[in-house]
C-alpha cells in the first residue's frame, strides 16, 4: 500500500473560545447546525486539538460526523483538555465519514482560551 494523497485543513487557528453554553464550530465562533462542516471521506482521518492559552478550567470538544445517505449528525468523539495538560490531543477517526466538524466550548466564561485544531486526511491505495 502507498499513500496517494494527503491534505490538511485548519479548523481553529488560535480562536478565543469563551462560550460555555454552546459548542462553537469554526473560527468565526458560529454555533449554527450548518456551520463548520468539512468533507472528510478518506482512508485515514485524524483531528489534532490543542490550547495555546487556557484560562477556563478546561475546554470540552466534540467531533461530529455524517455518513453517506443520512443527513443526521452523530457524535464521533467527546473529550476535554484541562489546564494541567500542555500537549495536544489527537483523535483518529475509525470510520469513513462524508463530513465532520469539531465543536469547542468552555466550562466557564473565562478568557482567553486560544484553541488550535487541524484535520489531516490521507488516501491509501
Amino acid at each position: 500500500m502507498s499513500i496517494v494523497a494527503q491534505s490538511s485543513r485548519t479548523l481553529f487557528d488560535g480562536t478565543n473560545i469563551v462560550s460555555s453554553a454552546n459548542y462553537c464550530y469554526n473560527a468565526s465562533k458560529s454555533t449554527a447546525a450548518t456551520s463548520g462542516w468539512f468533507r472528510a471521506k478518506a482512508d485515514h482521518a485524524v483531528v489534532q486539538i490543542g490550547c495555546a492559552t487556557l484560562t477556563a478550567t478546561y475546554v470540552r470538544y466534540r467531533i461530529e460526523g455524517k455518513i453517506n445517505g443520512f443527513d443526521r449528525i452523530a457524535s464521533v468523539a467527546v473529550g476535554e483538555i484541562g489546564q494541567a495538560e500542555n500537549t495536544d490531543r489527537i483523535v483518529t477517526l475509525s470510520e469513513k465519514y462524508s463530513q465532520i466538524r469539531l465543536g469547542i466550548k468552555t466550562v466557564i466564561n473565562a478568557s482567553p482560551n486560544n484553541v488550535w485544531a487541524g484535520l489531516s486526511l490521507t488516501e491509501i491505495r
